[in-house]
């Protein structure tokens, strides 16, 4: 920095620094995002274990729902394993029952999650859109 009477002018060093610094944020910051656009087109809808549970949980809150009811009849280990509610997983006394479009309690989310021989395109995302009850584990996660 140079004194010049009462002003402190930045030196040609500290703009260069200030400029190599920007630059390296913006650089870096769009490396990034586009290696997370590559992969958010690169991974099919519901492709993550549990995404189906998440995306009923979304549309619950979407209509209003912050809190699920408590399955009726209620759930027992037997049922978890069979896949009532889902096969993402948990106990019993966290699955909770949300009303949502029926087009989501469709039975082949998981088609070919973990799969690697089934393309993504046997999932069938079709259906009504008449409210039904649908059971999911992560209702009782923060909404936000």
């Amino acid at each position: 920095m140079r004194v010049r009477g009462n002003r402190v002018r930045p030196s040609d060093h500290d703009a260069a620094t200030r400029t190599d610094i920007r630059s390296a944020f913006w650089t870096t910051f769009l490396l990034v995002f586009a290696v997370e656009i590559v992969w958010a087109l690169a991974m099919p809808l519901f492709s993550a274990a549990d995404e189906p549970s998440h995306v009923i949980r979304a549309a619950a809150v979407a209509r209003g729902q912050l809190l699920g009811d408590k399955p009726h009849p209620p759930l027992t280990a037997n049922d978890v394993k069979i896949g009532r509610g889902g096969l993402e997983g948990g106990g019993p006394s966290a699955y909770l029952a949300v009303s949502v479009a029926g087009i989501y309690a469709t039975p082949n989310w998981g088609c070919f999650d973990q799969h690697r021989e089934v393309a993504a395109d046997c999932l069938i995302f079709r259906g009504s859109t008449t409210a039904r009850t649908v059971l999911t584990p992560v209702a009782r996660y923060p909404p936000l």
